[in-house]
């Protein structure tokens, strides 16, 4: 929102590169922890998360 209203292009690269490729980078951390406590592990966790 700072890069589009106060016309700070530096704020958008960020936004727009870094923070999404971290985003990107925690998605992936997540699937892949869901993936080891569910096929390594064997805790159930993916059960428990859908169905509850």
């Amino acid at each position: 929102m700072v890069g589009y209203y106060l016309g700070i292009s530096g704020a958008a690269e960020v936004h727009g590169s870094v923070l999404k490729l971290l985003m990107w980078i925690l998605i992936v951390a997540h699937v892949g922890a869901v993936a080891v406590h569910q096929f390594y592990w064997k805790t159930g966790i993916l059960k428990r998360m859908t169905t509850g």
